[in-house]
């Protein structure tokens, strides 16, 4: 009887260490992978039809998104990608932030991949 117990503790935690490596390692460094190869090039301080051009049209409309900001968002098998951006007064991005969320039958993670801020 006490074999079995082993045997059951033993599988039991061998399942919890793959599912921990799996969530706190393996989709966060394929998320940095997987992101857009263009979002890996932004910098803050241009102006918005720059990104405009660089990037493409915004996911949102400006009437729905927050005032002075722009959001793109790309699809990727599991992963969904964020790109926001916060404008200032003349239209000059002062801040990026790039997020991701990993969902599938199994898991379900968000995180931030990068931000920036105009200094």
């Amino acid at each position: 009887m006490k074999k079995w117990r082993w045997v059951f503790i033993t599988i039991i935690a061998f399942f919890i260490a793959f599912y921990s490596f799996a969530y706190f390692f393996v989709i966060p460094k394929a998320a940095i992978v997987s992101m857009p190869y263009k979002w890996r090039n932004i910098v803050v301080g241009l102006k918005r039809s720059e990104y405009v051009f660089y990037i493409g049209r915004p996911a949102e409309d400006s009437t729905t998104a927050k005032a002075n900001s722009d959001k793109w968002i790309m699809r990727d098998e599991n992963y969904i990608f964020q790109l926001q951006l916060h404008y200032n007064t003349d239209s000059i991005a002062d801040h990026a932030t790039i997020t991701y969320v990993f969902s599938n039958y199994l898991f379900h993670k968000e995180g931030k991949l990068s931000e920036k801020k105009l200094e």
